[in-house]
């Protein structure tokens, strides 16, 4: 019963007319989507009816993600990837480690190298955009073909030029990004500057987050995962780990990490959807972190949200503004802000403030080429030590998220094996 209430939760969030769809500012005929080169633009690239994700993926994290993978490789969708992957925005001061890593170290997993759907229209030649997906209402998600890094306000808004365009980005000469891409008369993006140097614009990579597209039922399946993880008489509290991932803690004393990207992307959804993680029957598990119950989203539930946020994304992708409202839009996670924005103005981060004391206890690599589990700082060692002052906002946001992604990620890799 919990859980065919909760997939209909999740179902009227994604329905048609539902989610990220606005009054204000909609397409042209034969327009592109957000960053697109044609047709006037929506702040979120918004509008789209229909479910969202391409239906008939298998409603299990591995099944979702063989699924992913046969997708691409029969139908070529590598061929779309643009750049992403090392591109500035929103990268946290992680240090990079070396290439050895302990053998106890979890095993890698697969990334995904495009975003692109193959129901989002074929890319265009010559570095130009391609055309847009043409079955609107069909499938949300085959409007996002052309994700762009584009120019954005202090809350994450698209910023529109005097034409109503959002503003694409592209980087220079010296690999740093630069606004903004010229359009012709017609809304297409140009291929050259005034002056003749070439731009290209580059697509946000999502990398497994892109999950999110997957039919509504799979997140809510995976959200109730979750609930009975905590619900389990055999969970007897509730706590977060270094980066802000759930920890349970079962009555045998061992712990259990909510660790799943799929469950983590459910928990993201439904605490910036509602406020709360509803559907938990004992709330004093979760003691100290009762705030997570209490249906009010508060900056407090903000940070345990970019937590979730991270773990659902690959962790070696680092975490942008964009990617972070792009997804939300994907969602159909309502704000309050114009076009439906989620407002992040509560929110305010400080990496030193947060990491400075807090300590793991993981493996180093000793002079003889031995591993030893030794306690290292997480701001020091995980973080580079790197100061970011007071952020506020969706940099903030976007700035926490990054930061425990690559907790995550250096965990993933030096982390201290548990045994059961």
């Amino acid at each position: 019963m919990e859980g065919a209430w909760r997939q209909a939760e999740f179902a009227q969030s994604h329905s048609s007319g539902g989610g990220s769809s606005h009054s204000d500012g909609g397409h042209d005929d034969g327009g592109h989507d957000e960053g697109g080169a044609k047709g006037k633009q929506r702040r979120g690239g918004d509008g789209a009816a229909g479910q969202r994700g391409s239906g008939g993926r298998g409603g299990n994290l591995r099944d979702v993600f063989r699924g992913m993978e046969e997708e691409a490789a029969a139908d070529g969708i590598n061929e779309h990837g643009a750049g992403g992957k090392g591109t500035p925005g929103g990268q946290s001061g992680a240090q990079k480690k070396g290439s050895g890593r302990p053998e106890t170290a979890g095993s890698s997993e697969s990334e995904e190298d495009s975003d692109r759907p193959d129901y989002a229209g074929p890319g265009g030649r010559d570095n130009k955009p391609g055309r847009p997906n043409t079955e609107s209402g069909i499938k949300k998600g085959g409007i996002y073909g052309d994700m762009y890094i584009i120019l954005r306000d202090e809350n994450g808004v698209p910023t529109l030029d005097e034409n109503g365009y959002v503003q694409v980005k592209y980087v220079d000469a010296n690999g740093d990004l630069q606004c903004c891409i010229p359009r012709n008369d017609e809304g297409d993006l140009l291929a050259t500057l005034p002056d003749g140097t070439a731009v290209v614009p580059l697509e946000v990579e999502l990398g497994r987050v892109s999950v999110g597209r997957s039919p509504t039922q799979v997140l809510a399946a995976q959200y109730d995962e979750v609930l009975n993880t905590i619900n389990s008489d055999d969970a007897v509290s509730v706590s977060l780990d270094a980066s802000g991932r759930i920890v349970v803690t079962l009555t045998d004393g061992t712990e259990k990490t909510i660790d799943s990207p799929l469950e983590n992307l459910a928990l993201y959804y439904q605490l910036l959807t509602t406020g709360t993680i509803s559907g938990i029957d004992d709330p004093t598990k979760l003691g100290d972190l009762a705030y997570l119950v209490d249906g009010t989203l508060t900056a407090q539930d903000l940070s345990v949200a970019a937590s979730f946020f991270a773990a659902a994304s690959d962790k070696t992708i680092a975490v942008t503004v964009d990617s972070i409202e792009y997804m939300n839009t994907i969602l159909g996670i309502e704000g309050s802000l114009t076009d439906g924005y989620v407002d992040y103005s509560s929110f305010v981060y400080d990496r030193e403030s947060v990491y400075g004391s807090m300590e793991v206890e993981v493996l180093v690599q000793q002079p003889d080429g031995s591993w030893a589990s030794e306690t290292v700082n997480v701001y020091d060692v995980i973080l580079g030590g790197e100061a970011t002052g007071e952020l506020t906002n969706v940099t903030a946001f976007t700035t926490a998220t990054d930061d425990a992604r690559a907790i995550i990620d250096y965990l993933h890799e030096y982390g201290v094996p548990t045994t059961n």
